[in-house]
């Protein structure tokens, strides 16, 4: 769910209009409250004026606090996954995972199965270094629902033996329990061009 968030649009040309930083930087659904609607356009002066801003930045700091804050938090857990894997820090990489954690790999690919927990990762990151001399996720964009986020990678591939080099697109989902991933599952554009360089 993308966090709602409130500012109360005051219709006046000073500072007060503008809504607070977190909701300029977020992405979701904004709604604005005129405060002419409620009080009347002549009942606006500077003191009201201030009262409902204060009361404006408390809503928004409530509603993003519990409904916003999950969303980017999931999304800033995945970062910082994808900053670990190619480094091979797999100390980083499990404090965010569940205790069942898995990942699963499609039938078709030279790595496939399903790895259960960091043993079961550890044994796949192996397996792919082992296949490939270069392992680059370029990560282009994510979106982020209540507990998934997906993953949109360009990942630069080169087979270790025959040494050609492909770039895939491919989509990761992340399914998280609270703010622990539960499960990876990756979608492959093109698996056959995976397998034609291995």
């Amino acid at each position: 769910m993308e966090p709602i968030l409130f500012w109360v649009n005051l219709n006046l040309e000073n500072e007060l209009c503008k809504p607070p930083a977190k909701v300029r930087q977020t992405r979701g659904a904004v709604f604005h409250i005129s405060a002419t609607a409620f009080l009347g356009a002549d009942c606006i002066d500077a003191t009201r004026a201030r009262i409902i801003d204060r009361l404006a930045h408390v809503l928004c700091a409530f509603f993003f606090d519990h409904f916003g804050g999950t969303v980017s938090n999931h999304i800033d857990i995945v970062n910082a996954m994808y900053v670990a894997l190619p480094k091979q820090d797999f100390e980083t990489f499990a404090k965010h995972t569940h205790p069942d954690f898995a990942v699963v790999e499609a039938d078709s690919l030279p790595f496939a199965g399903t790895f259960s927990g960091m043993e079961g990762f550890t044994q796949l990151v192996t397996k792919v270094f082992e296949m490939f001399s270069e392992f680059e996720p370029n990560v282009k964009a994510m979106a982020a629902g209540d507990d998934t986020v997906m993953v949109w990678i360009d990942m630069k591939l080169t087979g270790r033996e025959s040494g050609k080099t492909i770039n895939v697109p491919m989509i990761e989902v992340f399914s998280f329990e609270g703010d622990k991933v539960k499960q990876i599952t990756p979608f492959y554009y093109d698996t056959d061009a995976i397998n034609a360089i291995v």
